[in-house]
């Protein structure tokens, strides 16, 4: 292989290592901390795709309530 191939391959892997451990290191954060983080709107969103639609409806109930009680 030539040295250009070499390096486009060690980027890319590096940078796809780089993008799991933030991954990783962002779903250890939210699993930490879920009960502070979980009214946040991305992760709400993010919540309703990778979790069962009746639990993401029950925390987007609680948030709304929570929202609600603030706000009187």
């Amino acid at each position: 292989m030539s040295d250009s191939t070499d390096r486009n391959i060690i980027m890319v892997i590096t940078i796809g290592l780089l993008l799991f451990l933030m991954f990783v290191k962002s779903n250890i954060k939210i699993k930490n901390d879920w009960l502070n983080i979980r009214c946040n709107p991305i992760k709400l969103f993010l919540n309703s795709i990778n979790k069962d639609p009746v639990e993401s409806v029950g925390t987007f109930s609680d948030c709304v309530n929570e929202f609600n009680k603030k706000s009187i």
